[in-house]
């Protein structure tokens, strides 16, 4: 990595510190001895199924960077369309294709927040969830408000949702298969019993 790669990335960091401290933005950084990998926290926007949770995603700079975009994967699991449930893999344009070499880490992570905003089910990196959320929008803000409140720290919940979580978990299954299994059945435990038990 050369000298200039090294500055413009302490000069991004220091932006999204300075975003954060002045406007309260609801992004941050937490940035160890290598600059090229570290993670970033971005707040569930108010409003959303994702409101009162905070996200742990992990950003990976390439050698090429600016030229070339950041690839970020979400640490902390979520249930939104354009984000993989599986690999919390972004489909994101402005990671991919819409990458300009003038944006910035709190470009990015701006731009993450706000598809925790504006979900598009139409154009899903998770199939399962943009199908609920094209089939049911109720029940896709459900789950993705108990995901948020599991996985993120999330404080609205359907309570029903929350026993069948339990009634799951104290039958000794894994909550991350459980919420999956739950989640990609609409809530119906019974399917969701029989899919778990289909992939044991």
């Amino acid at each position: 990595m050369s000298s200039n790669n090294t500055k413009r990335i302490r000069v991004d960091l220091a932006d999204v510190q300075k975003c954060n401290r002045e406007n309260d933005c609801g992004i941050s950084v937490v940035v160890g001895d290598d600059l090229l990998g570290f993670d970033a926290f971005i707040k569930g926007p108010a409003g959303t199924p994702y409101e009162g949770g905070t996200f742990k995603v992990r950003i990976n700079i390439p050698a090429e960077y600016p030229m070339q975009p950041p690839v970020a994967t979400f640490k902390t699991e979520i249930w939104h369309p354009n984000i993989s449930s599986v690999s919390g893999y972004v489909c994101l344009d402005t990671l991919g294709s819409k990458w300009v070499g003038c944006m910035n880490f709190r470009a990015v992570l701006l731009s993450l927040q706000n598809l925790l905003m504006n979900p598009e089910p139409a154009d899903p990196q998770d199939a399962v969830v943009g199908g609920q959320a094209q089939r049911d929008l109720s029940m896709f803000r459900d789950t993705a408000e108990m995901w948020t409140h599991i996985f993120a720290g999330g404080r609205k919940f359907k309570e029903s949702l929350k026993r069948h979580v339990k009634s799951m978990t104290d039958m000794g299954y894994n909550l991350n298969n459980v919420m999956e299994h739950l989640s990609a059945a609409d809530w119906d435990i019974d399917m969701a019993l029989e899919t778990i038990n289909m992939n044991t």
